[in-house]
């Protein structure tokens, strides 16, 4: 097109330097999973010569993977696997103090009431063995189960656990030992609601705790 000083000869305007950024969907679908995200840049840039404009658009996509999903907490951390003190097999439920642990405390939690049983055939898997008149737990099960956790006064002080679905709940587990009526971080998944009111309404008796 050629301008001659004619009036109605008019350079349409644009912006310099616009840029625009486009976030795509993040695909999150279950723990250990990856979703991607695109980030798309535009940008004009303009020369200037005589009497002439011109224009180059350079586009740029970059796709991010994101990576989603839980930590399993290592051993010793709140949370994370630890070894129980004992040298029987455990039936149920198991605390003892365990230094390994930051919070000092290992706990076993176990809501399925044990078999019957007369002898080993009567046992299916988790458990192992006949106790005499009752299946006793496979101790492997005992040892993958078994928490490290921390002491508590209310529910609130109690960290998310992971794999407890119901969420942690503080309550005393035990009337033996040095952990007797000890309020402590518990999955809520394994626990009997009646069974640990009774506990601790017993806690509160002068003596609960006496040798």
């Amino acid at each position: 097109m050629i301008c001659l000083l004619l009036a109605g000869c008019v350079l349409t305007p644009e912006v310099v330097g616009e840029s625009l950024s486009t976030d795509g969907p993040v695909s999150i679908s279950s723990v250990g999973t990856e979703g991607s995200a695109t980030d798309i840049t535009a940008t004009t840039e303009y020369n200037e010569s005589a009497g002439t404009e011109s224009s180059v658009t350079n586009i740029s996509a970059t796709t991010l993977v994101v990576e989603t999903g839980a930590i399993e907490p290592e051993p010793g951390e709140y949370g994370g696997p630890c070894e129980l003190a004992f040298d029987y097999p455990i039936e149920a439920k198991a605390v003892t103090p365990q230094p390994d642990c930051d919070g000092g405390i290992c706990l076993f939690m176990w809501d399925q009431e044990p078999p019957g049983c007369t002898d080993d055939s009567d046992c299916a898997a988790p458990w192992a063995t006949c106790g005499g008149t009752h299946c006793i737990l496979d101790q492997e099960v005992v040892a993958s189960e078994s928490r490290c956790t921390q002491t508590c006064d209310e529910d609130a002080d109690c960290p998310v656990i992971p794999g407890c679905a119901q969420g942690p709940a503080c309550v005393p587990v035990t009337r033996l030992g040095e952990l007797c009526c000890v309020k402590m971080c518990a999955c809520s998944d394994h626990l009997s609601v009646g069974e640990w009111k009774s506990l601790a309404q017993e806690c509160q008796e002068p003596g609960s705790c006496d040798p």
